[in-house]
């Protein structure tokens, strides 16, 4: 953009964000106008309200059918109405605030065009007149407003249905519209009196394709996923009861977890085919397997199971055949048999056909969760390494998915998302096939129990991300042909809704990943409701995703002065204190969690240099000058809460609008909740490290001091409810996973 149009929107008195992506020709020109017409192709319907409401009538499997673009460009429509009519303080019911009609009639005078040549007729009618270039990229759009024509006008139109809805978000966020969280409280809109046409020539796309929350649950709220359309974050789980509300707003829809094998060809489900040697099989399908000599003691009465009639397509360990399976827990199948793993494919194929999982766009072909859930026969074992075991299975899954794609059952493209993760996260040993579907076919890369002190790619973390991680994705991205997901852990299972500030790692990590070819990224069990400060982090998530290169101070200089206002500078101080706080979350939640629950307690409970007890500064790097595997103390922690808590007195003691005292309010009770649970954990802590050194009286009065903790988190059972089954718990108490210490130290201390 240039200066001068720069000038001409600091006159409007609005913040320009552009994107480094983004292409904006010189303009300087506006006209004020007031109320305009919104002009959008409405189909059948009378209103573009009555467009919205029948997105549940639509066939959503169907990839940019005409019902769904009239859909979408109406809730872009919609979108523009409602705000353009709030920026103006005119009534949204009135006929003449910024009416939308159909584009059926041209309309005389100024008006506000919504789609693209191919589905707006009066953008088809002025389109040499126009100059209009709609991109080709998905997702992507064209802002083109010209305040001098006769009329004058504006055009929003995208590559698909869902860039001419993010097209219009757009256009109303260079307007001074920001959406930082669901809810109406936590949105500005400024107010500008009459509206005016402003020259604007843009373009811009994504660089990430997916920019979403991973989960697996229908736990999603009308105002979350309003919000995940406003800030163009797109993707969520297929399980959403309303899913075409998502679909509508371009949300990809996700299925599958690590639960596959057991939902598909669980080894205690009936056994779907005829076997005469079960009498009540008789009118079932004919068997299309062979199967051998059945396991001593098994009675061919009653209905078979799957591992009653095929026990060898099960797990091998111990010199027998194992069945364990728990949800997403449990032993693979034997994946060198293809009897098995062809009924495997074929189960999953017919339930993502016939199901809800036919509105998924993805799924995640994931073995169970484990260190090593793999079978150990001598022939699976010959198939080579997890990881290379791991990509045979995608690649046949793959295979059977593009015929029945071919065969018309399955009707668009469904990505598949296999792991790097665990015993899989290290590169194959093996060489690809070379018509392996790189185009569908997508490693994720999950980090689990990563650092969050440094970013991902930081030389100085050597004790964690270096170790296990970095390296790995490196060497990964050299050898791989395809794209990357990255899934991240923002609010990890333990971390249970904890308020986590990740800027500064997060400004660093993802031009990183988008430099070793992640296309998608995710991050897993985020909260729908009472974000508080983590709403910074889903705000940053979204627009650099959409950017990798975006301006993040500039990002955080325009969010902290919307969102806070008069006490913009006091909670950015805020901000960065908690940051530091929450940073060895990892270590808390994970390693010194489970010192703390082991049956006798655990000597040492600060093994890693990352995070001793008391401040320990390690001598610096004689080649480089790092200072390596550094992190907060303990101590320290607990004195940038205090920090914390001074912080944020000093800004409820001032006048504020009503608007963002909510919005600090909200902030100081996910706050509270980290407080309280870090006062819980230093106390166990003083018990535990009283008992070790065998002053019993200490360790009674720090444990009475934890029991007030206790109490308190107990009665909080609105701070971790918002979470996924994994992230939340019925009360900020069970949260910690502190009540195995407690219970142990009780007994301990005679209390």
């Amino acid at each position: 953009m240039t200066r001068f149009a720069r000038c001409a929107w600091l006159m409007l008195g609005l913040l320009v964000l552009t994107s480094a992506c983004a292409s904006v020709k010189p303009a300087a020109a506006r006209r004020d106008i007031g109320s305009v017409p919104i002009v959008v192709n409405l189909g059948s319907f009378a209103t573009a309200r009555e467009a919205i409401d029948a997105r549940a009538k639509i066939d959503w499997t169907i990839q940019d059918s005409p019902d769904s673009i009239i859909c979408t460009e109406a809730l872009a429509a919609q979108e523009l109405h409602d705000y353009l009519c709030k920026m103006t303080g005119t009534h949204p019911n009135l006929a003449e605030a910024f009416p939308i009609v159909d584009d059926d009639a041209p309309v005389n005078g100024p008006a506000i065009y919504v789609g693209t040549p191919k589905t707006n007729k009066q953008v088809a009618a002025r389109a040499g007149e126009l100059g209009l270039v709609v991109p080709p990229t998905r997702q992507g759009y064209s802002i083109l407003a010209n305040p001098n024509a006769n009329p004058p006008y504006v055009i929003i139109a995208g590559g698909d249905r869902v860039g001419t809805l993010y097209g219009a978000y757009e256009y109303l966020e260079r307007h001074g519209v920001r959406w930082f969280a669901p809810g109406e409280v936590n949105e500005e809109v400024p107010q500008i009196g009459t509206f005016k046409i402003t020259a604007l020539d843009v373009t811009d796309a994504p660089k990430f394709l997916t920019r979403g929350w991973w989960c697996w649950e229908d736990r999603g709220t009308t105002d979350s996923v309003v919000w995940m359309g406003r800030n163009r974050i797109n993707l969520w789980s297929v399980e959403q009861h309303d899913a075409e509300n998502y679909k509508m707003r371009g949300i990809r829809l996700n299925c599958g977890t690590h639960f596959n094998q057991w939902m598909f060809i669980n080894y205690s489900s009936p056994y779907p085919y005829c076997v005469p040697e079960w009498p009540e099989t008789k009118g079932k399908p004919a068997d299309p397997y062979k199967h051998g000599d059945y396991p001593a003691g098994v009675k061919h009465k009653g209905i078979p199971t799957y591992g009653d009639v095929h026990p060898e397509w099960y797990t091998f360990r111990g010199g027998k055949r194992v069945f364990k399976m728990n949800y997403d827990q449990g032993y693979n199948i034997c994946d060198s048999n293809m009897d098995a793993m062809n009924e495997l494919m074929k189960n999953t194929i017919n339930y993502l056909a016939d199901s809800k999982w036919s509105m998924a766009d993805s799924i995640n072909w994931w073995v169970f969760d484990g260190a090593d859930p793999w079978c150990r026969c001598e022939n699976c074992l010959a198939l080579g390494s997890h990881t290379d075991r791991n990509l045979r299975f995608i690649y046949l899954f793959s295979k059977e998915l593009q015929k029945a794609r071919a065969e018309g059952k399955i009707k668009h493209n469904v990505d598949i998302e296999f792991l790097c993760y665990n015993d899989m996260v290290e590169p194959p040993t093996k060489p690809i096939p070379e018509d392996f579907d790189y185009e569908h076919c997508l490693p994720t890369f999950f980090p689990s129990e990563r650092c969050y002190v440094h970013a991902f790619n930081d030389p100085r973390c050597t004790e964690f991300n270096r170790k296990k991680f970095y390296y790995n994705m490196v060497t990964w991205s050299k050898i791989w042909k395809g794209k990357f997901v990255i899934g991240e852990y923002y609010n990890i299972s333990r971390f249970k809704g904890m308020p986590m500030v990740l800027d500064h790692s997060m400004r660093v990590d993802i031009p990183f990943y988008y430099s070793v070819n992640a296309r998608y990224m995710h991050y897993m069990h985020p909260t729908t409701a009472n974000w508080g400060t983590k709403a910074l982090t889903n705000y940053h998530f979204a627009k650099q995703l959409w950017n990798p290169d975006l301006d993040v101070d500039k990002m955080l200089d325009d969010y902290f002065d919307g969102r806070y206002g008069p006490a913009s500078k006091p909670m950015r101080e805020f901000y960065n204190t908690l940051r530091d706080a929450m940073s060895n979350q990892n270590i808390v939640r994970f390693n010194l969690r489970n010192r703390l629950t082991d049956n006798k307690g655990v000597e040492n409970l600060f093994q890693e240099k990352h995070m001793q007890y008391k401040p320990t500064h390690y001598d610096k790097s004689t080649t480089s000058g790092l200072v390596y595997d550094e992190g907060p103390s303990w101590t320290e922690m607990l004195d940038l809460m205090k920090q914390c808590r001074r912080q944020l007195d000093a800004v409820k003691a001032m006048q504020l609008p009503d608007r963002i005292r909510a919005r600090v309010n909200e902030d100081e009770g996910v706050f509270i909740y980290a407080d309280y649970s870090y006062k819980l954990y230093d106390a166990v802590i003083r018990t535990q490290l009283a008992i070790n050194d065998k002053k019993m009286d200490d360790a009674r009065k720090a444990y009475r001091e934890a029991m007030v903790y206790v109490n308190y988190l107990e009665s909080d059972t609105e701070s971790t409810k918002y979470g996924s089954a994994h992230s939340g718990a019925p009360n900020a108490y069970e949260a910690t996973g502190l009540d195995k210490a407690i219970q142990r130290m009780k007994k301990q201390l005679d209390m």
